[in-house]
């Protein structure tokens, strides 16, 4: 989407933005980041139902 709004044609947001280094390690960031917190608050939860065996 931000490569649609950079497109010359529609004039949203730069050209240059939509391709600039800035933009792609805050994507790439941001992923992390979320794929990080998924791995993390996904850990199995003890319950009772497995304390008794």
């Amino acid at each position: 989407m931000l490569y649609t709004l950079g497109h010359p044609d529609f004039g949203v947001l730069s050209y240059e933005f939509a391709h600039s280094k800035e933009w792609k390690l805050f994507f790439y960031a941001v992923l992390l980041i979320i794929a990080a917190a998924g791995w993390f608050l996904s850990k199995d939860k003890k319950s009772d139902h497995n304390l008794n065996h």
